[in-house]
């Protein structure tokens, strides 16, 4: 994830967006202590039952 940030900076990219499985409950908490934040939720068209999480952090 550090280089995907750094990569972000480097192309004056402001925002980087990622979306997993909220059955992935392990996935969104270290998504949360990187500092990203949930940006919404959505079900997910082809698994019935699953929802993607959706979330986002500031690169600047």
């Amino acid at each position: 994830m550090a280089l995907a940030e750094d990569e972000a900076r480097r192309r004056n990219v402001r925002e980087l967006r990622l979306y997993t499985n909220e059955r992935m409950a392990e996935n969104i908490g270290f998504y949360a202590r990187l500092g990203y934040r949930e940006t919404g939720r959505r079900s997910h068209q082809k698994h019935r039952g699953s929802t993607l999480v959706f979330m986002s952090k500031c690169v600047d």
